[in-house]
């Protein structure tokens, strides 16, 4: 099998290494309501959640454009 391109790229091996941090933060307060930072979601510095905002909003259209992807490549399949 031959590839032209990678349809998707996994950012992390050109990202700085402190977004990471970043990243699995995020993923933590939405799976696990665990904060980096002692008390609850208002405790939080605006900036960091500022931050997961951006990053739920960009998983979110990745996903929805993903899914957009998967129903036409069935849509195509079952039409030829």
């Amino acid at each position: 099998m031959h590839y032209q391109y990678p349809k998707e790229v996994c950012a992390t091996g050109i990202i700085d290494p402190g977004f990471n941090d970043i990243l699995l933060m995020e993923e933590r307060a939405e799976k696990y309501g665990i904060f980096p930072f002692e008390g609850g979601q208002l405790d939080q510095p605006a900036v960091l959640m500022e931050a997961f905002d951006i990053i739920r909003s960009a998983t979110v259209q990745f996903e929805r454009d993903r899914m957009a992807e998967v129903e036409e490549e069935m849509e195509r399949k079952s039409n030829g």
